[in-house]
């Protein structure tokens, strides 16, 4: 006997680079799904800033 799985309503807002959908007999083989964002600056507010000589640094420790 097969799982069943009844859906009135399926609702997907986003499918990202390590997601995915899959519906009926599926055979994944070696699947995988890695996805990293690394982002420096941050969040400047406010009216007439300047911003000058600005210098970054991520250090990336992760492993995948």
């Amino acid at each position: 006997m097969e799982p069943l799985m009844n859906l009135k309503k399926l609702n997907v807002e986003t499918v990202s680079s390590c997601s995915g959908i899959f519906h009926g007999q599926n055979n994944l083989h070696g699947f995988k799904g890695i996805s990293i964002k690394n982002e420096g600056l941050g969040e400047v507010d406010g009216d007439h800033n300047s911003i000058t000589n600005l210098k970054n640094m991520i250090i990336n420790n992760d492993r995948t």
